[in-house]
């Protein structure tokens, strides 16, 4: 997996400290990625000190996102899980189906 954050260089195969650093340096506005092919999360920092989270696996009718301000903890555990391979993301957060949205 690759983590994206702003300007910076890309990382391959972060851990949870690049992950939470990435995290805790965002500005309102600006996202944190975390790529594997066609598949990806991400985290926006919002004006309300929180993030706005989301996934998409593949396709645009497997794209997911969370209908409110999540907090730097989730955040980092949403992302830790998926680079462990286990499935904690998916009930760490109340996901819901990106509808009429265009990719």
């Amino acid at each position: 997996m690759i983590l994206r954050s702003g300007d910076g260089d890309p990382v391959s195969d972060p851990d949870r400290h690049v992950i939470e650093l990435a995290l805790t340096e965002l500005v309102p506005g600006s996202a944190v990625v975390l790529v594997e092919g066609d598949t990806y999360a991400r985290a926006t920092a919002n004006a309300a000190d929180g993030f706005d989270l989301e996934f998409r696996d593949g396709s645009p009718d497997r794209h997911y996102r969370v209908d409110y301000s999540s907090s730097l903890p989730t955040a980092v555990n949403v992302f830790r899980s998926l680079l462990e391979g286990d499935n904690f993301w998916r009930t760490d957060a109340e996901w819901h189906r990106v509808r009429g949205v265009e990719e």
